[in-house]
């Protein structure tokens, strides 16, 4: 939409309708917009980072649990 009224804005020729003006408050909404967009994808970027640390921490536990010197047992 920002876009579309920048480009039907004849250049030299006073603008009418105040309905066509890029105001402040476009940018202002048009930035706001775009910092929300990156802050989801960096959210969604450090969840499954977070996701893929614990699986292999769980991962490593697991298969420690089932050694046999981690019960206390020893080797035959």
């Amino acid at each position: 939409m920002l876009v579309a009224k920048t480009v039907s804005q004849p250049p030299g020729i006073a603008i009418t309708d105040p309905s066509k003006i890029v105001r402040a408050l476009d940018v202002f909404i048009l930035l706001i917009n775009f910092g929300l967009l990156i802050a989801h994808f960096i959210g969604a970027v450090v969840s499954i980072w977070v996701t893929v640390l614990a699986s292999g921490a769980h991962r490593r536990m697991l298969l420690a649990s089932h050694h046999p010197l981690s019960a206390g047992k020893t080797l035959p």
